[in-house]
């Protein structure tokens, strides 16, 4: 019966990390949608724009960007960080 009670308190927890890690996986992909919407590709740009006024042409230093997908993380303030 030890053994029993042991291997159910096993499946327990290992549900419990399952349906955890799905629903960070979940989060993730949303976090990364917002990231490659139109509206953040806005954004993104007029920051670059702000930081360069020739941004995003020939003539700028910064010409082009890309985002690391793997760097999304979530802001505990609210909101996301990006690389």
């Amino acid at each position: 019966w030890l053994l029993g009670l042991i291997a159910s308190v096993a499946v327990v927890i290992g549900i419990g990390v399952l349906e955890q890690m799905s629903k960070q996986e979940q989060l993730k992909q949303e976090m990364i949608k917002v990231v490659e919407s139109e509206e953040a590709k806005a954004e993104f740009e007029e920051v670059l724009k702000n930081l360069d006024s020739k941004a995003l042409t020939a003539q700028g230093k910064i010409q082009s960007y890309k985002i690391d997908l793997e760097s999304v993380k979530h802001s505990p303030m609210g909101g996301l960080f990006v690389t």
